[in-house]
């Protein structure tokens, strides 16, 4: 379908995304210069294809992004890999029949509470899901597409242990998820203000999605050691 947005790297979806995707070869890449700097690697799967490659490439979790947490768990999950799961376009009732399979193992599953609104206002992001979350698996994140660091914090109080972000050097550049995205500028900021009000040192994990590549996703998890 045509795309006629500034955003776009090209006229229609299909060269858009071209453009946006990383190959094999760069995620592997990506994942060594990662390992070599000692920060983990993860990725979204989007369908079998991109999942059973990620499961060979050797992420530290792999991510289940939205728009596939009603049918992820069709797909073949292998019995040891890690995934965490966002819960945005979901109603309650949906939600809750996706945690009576992952309640099976806890160990295994991150749900992430997560309104899919790009960007989302901050009277949106629902932040009461965090609580929920836990309670069900134990285990809790917060995916966030707002502006400001300040949701983040109070996800952190809440009890958030991971917090997945999108930053970019420019809102204005070409890339899906721009707009929605927060400047660099306000990634020390946020893990150290995790930091501060959790009393705990926060571990960074670099995500980059196997669709929206042109924008960096970093995900913070505490090291509670």
């Amino acid at each position: 379908r045509p795309r006629l947005d500034n955003h776009a790297f090209g006229p229609t979806e299909y060269e858009h995304r071209k453009a946006l995707e990383f190959s094999c070869d760069e995620h592997a890449d990506l994942r060594a210069y990662c390992v070599s700097k000692g920060v983990g690697y993860s990725c979204s799967a989007w369908d079998q294809r991109s999942l059973d490659f990620l499961k060979e490439l050797g992420c530290d979790y792999i991510k289940i992004p939205s728009a596939r947490n009603q049918e992820f768990l069709s797909w073949d999950l292998g019995v040891t890999d890690c995934y965490h799961v966002s819960f945005g376009m979901l109603t309650g009732a949906e939600r809750d029949q996706i945690l009576r399979v992952l309640t099976r193992d806890t160990r295994r599953w991150v749900p992430y509470a997560c309104t899919s609104k790009y960007p989302c206002e901050m009277n949106e992001t629902y932040l009461l899901e965090i609580p929920y979350l836990q309670f069900r698996l134990g285990k809790v994140g917060f995916s966030g597409h707002h502006h400001g660091i300040a949701v983040d914090l109070a996800a952190a109080v809440m009890g958030a242990e991971y917090i997945e972000r999108h930053f970019t050097l420019d809102r204005n550049a070409k890339g899906t998820d721009q707009w929605s995205s927060d400047v660099s500028a306000c990634h020390a900021s946020t893990v150290a203000g995790a930091a501060s009000v959790t009393g705990r040192r926060w571990a960074e994990t670099i995500g980059i999605t196997l669709i929206y590549a042109a924008v960096t996703a970093f995900a913070w998890h505490h090291d509670v050691r």
